[in-house]
């Protein structure tokens, strides 16, 4: 049986400054692009199944998927879960937006408002019909596990050998199928930039998210890894005579945190979208048709950009990671955390942790890790950046750093 031997390739797609351009492996370029195809079925099986739905929309043919009280892209994440649901289920779902006209209820995304820049996911289906209850699709499943039945057994199979975070590919795609933007909204995510080369994107969430999820982070802790990555490109370019110049692109609901950036760190090409981050300031402007307009144009305008850093508490930063993996293949590198790693469903427990690095404790109340450990988890700490739970090989509860451990993710 003969050796096969591959040498790096080009990948053109990712092409930069005229002397640089990242290099690929010719096995992970062919792992992508089977991804890539692999991505296609999963999108045209989503498509098969709302269609079906909406031509025999009666009764226990659909499921419906209510939105919650909160911004954007909290309200994909909720929704992703029922696209894979609708895979699991083989019923098409329907998105209930709530309509309500109160200005203390400014939180609640509309139809028209959402259906502004995307173009419709599902097609309501008539009152006088019950939708399935969604609780009946979920079963007794964790919100970790998925049996997507009408997915074929190969498709499943090839993501799990392929990807270095299924769960993350699966949410991408489902996150994929929700957002397609109109033409007219799409053509603005390149007006007045460059994303052609290479530039690292930077999400700085603050506001609201400060008072009960996160903790603040100064721009030096944003930019340190950008400076990083702009290092080792120079070292990459060792020789040649075009060094890459610095540029970022910035995402943000505090013009302060711009103002910083610009002021100290003049190296740097900074580039932003004014509009965006006036109206992300704003907590009510966030939920108007410009509002939502705006935060998913960045989202977009990361998703393009060669490297990005955020804070995974942010469920921006998530949806970023995710529709990477979809555009990109595996492409889960390119983008680095200063607070938690990727959890899907940030409002949800996962039914295990699997360890990946050894921890030894520093105080008496944290457990011992050792790589491959199950953990179950009981309580999260999004501020601290630690869990509480029970190590199966011992039985020990205690707490644990999220940055040493896993989600385990079980799609059948």
């Amino acid at each position: 049986m003969g050796i096969l031997t591959c040498t790096l390739c080009r990948e053109d797609s990712l092409a930069i400054d005229t002397d640089y351009k990242p290099e690929i492996s010719c096995l992970q370029q062919s792992k992508n692009q089977e991804l890539k195809r692999l991505g296609n079925v999963v999108q045209k099986k989503i498509g098969e199944i709302q269609q079906a739905g909406h031509a025999v929309c009666k009764d226990n043919q659909f499921f419906e998927c209510v939105l919650p009280t909160c911004g954007f892209t909290c309200s994909v994440h909720f929704l992703t879960p029922c696209v894979l649901l609708a895979l699991q289920s083989r019923k098409s779902f329907v998105i209930a937006f709530r309509n309500v006209t109160s200005t203390s209820d400014f939180r609640h995304i509309k139809r028209e408002i959402f259906e502004t820049s995307f173009f419709p996911v599902d097609n309501p289906c008539n009152a006088l019909y019950i939708p399935t209850p969604i609780e009946e699709i979920k079963g007794n499943n964790s919100p970790f596990e998925f049996d997507l039945t009408s997915v074929p057994d190969d498709v499943k199979r090839r993501v799990r050998e392929l990807h270095s975070n299924p769960m993350a590919w699966w949410m991408g795609q489902a996150a994929y199928y929700l957002l397609k933007l109109r033409p007219e909204v799409g053509a603005k995510i390149d007006e007045g930039f460059d994303f052609t080369q290479q530039i690292v994107g930077v999400h700085i969430r603050r506001t609201d998210k400060l008072k009960y999820e996160s903790e603040y982070h100064s721009v030096e802790e944003y930019m340190a890894p950008v400076e990083d990555w702009f290092n080792q490109r120079e070292i990459d370019m060792m020789g040649k005579k075009n060094l890459p110049r610095k540029r970022v692109f910035i995402a943000t609901d505090d013009p302060t945190a711009l103002d910083e950036i610009i002021e100290k760190y003049p190296e740097y090409d900074v580039s932003y979208d004014q509009a965006s981050i006036e109206n992300a300031f704003n907590k009510h402007s966030r939920y108007t048709d410009v509002g939502i307009q705006h935060v998913a144009l960045d989202v977009f305008r990361l998703t393009r950009c060669t490297f990005v850093v955020c804070t995974m508490t942010s469920n921006i930063c998530r949806l970023v990671f995710e529709l990477k993996q979809v555009k990109n293949g595996d492409d889960t590198q390119s983008v680095k955390s200063i607070d938690w790693r990727y959890n899907y469903h940030k409002a949800a427990l996962p039914s295990w942790h699997v360890v990946t690095i050894q921890h030894l404790p520093s105080h008496g109340n944290e457990l011992m890790l050792e790589v491959g450990d199950r953990i179950k988890p009981m309580t999260q700490d999004w501020r601290s950046g630690y869990w509480k739970g029970m190590n199966e090989r011992n039985k020990k509860i205690g707490i644990y750093p999220a940055n040493k451990v896993v989600d385990f993710q079980n799609i059948r």
